[in-house]
């Protein structure tokens, strides 16, 4: 009785543990993520002007940031023109043919994840009995 509840103890700590830990790294890449993200619309911006600044010593001022804007805005459209293109077909591909058979069903190993699913079922089931165990 006392050794069910240690093992559901043990059990539930682990789990909290493993939680914190995987929270703690999704918020970092997060944070990483949202950083970098910042980063590079800064570098693309910095670089768009850069190009305008090239671009009005060539052709005037005016005619730089209507050239640019035009770029933009024919980028936009491509990039909506090709979403709806995409959205109109759909992807329906044959379901690929079945691997075919060799040998007998005697001689034939089991799918790879037969064995990580057992091993998780049985850890399932010893999770729950010794929650059973505990309350007794």
């Amino acid at each position: 009785m006392a050794f069910g509840h240690l093992l559901t103890a043990i059990g539930l700590a682990a789990l909290k543990a493993e939680a914190r830990a995987v929270a703690r790294r999704i918020g970092i890449r997060m944070a990483l993520g949202a950083l970098v993200g910042l980063l590079l619309l800064t570098a693309v911006g910095l670089a768009l002007g850069a190009f305008i600044v090239w671009l009005s010593g060539e052709i005037g001022v005016i005619a730089a940031l209507l050239a640019v804007a035009g770029g933009l805005l024919l980028i936009a459209l491509i990039i909506v023109a090709i979403a709806r293109l995409a959205g109109r077909r759909p992807h329906h591909l044959p379901p690929p043919p079945p691997p075919p058979q060799t040998g007998t069903s005697d001689d034939m190993e089991p799918p790879p994840g037969s064995a990580l699913g057992s091993v998780a079922v049985v850890a399932l089931v010893g999770f729950l009995l010794a929650r059973q165990m505990s309350r007794r």
